[in-house]
């Protein structure tokens, strides 16, 4: 891996892990605002089991693809 692989890696990762955040705790933090306040609207539970299924697919694609890339780039 060359550093150009590697810089874009890595942002590829972190832009991942802010998805993450967000699409994870952003509906947490207002689940938890409005169950002080009464019930949680039902966006909030299709928001989060969404996420779960969205990050579910996306981990085993990109599972997938780096190892179709680590298998095609290790050929001689």
């Amino acid at each position: 891996m060359n550093s150009r692989q590697a810089i874009s890696y890595s942002f590829g990762f972190f832009d991942f892990l802010v998805t993450i955040l967000f699409h994870l705790f952003l509906p947490l933090i207002i689940y938890f605002f409005f169950s002080f306040f009464g019930k949680a609207p039902l966006i909030i539970y299709l928001d989060l089991v969404g996420t779960v299924l969205f990050f579910w697919v996306i981990c085993l694609q990109t599972f997938r693809l780096n190892m179709a890339f680590l298998s095609s780039s290790c050929k001689i």
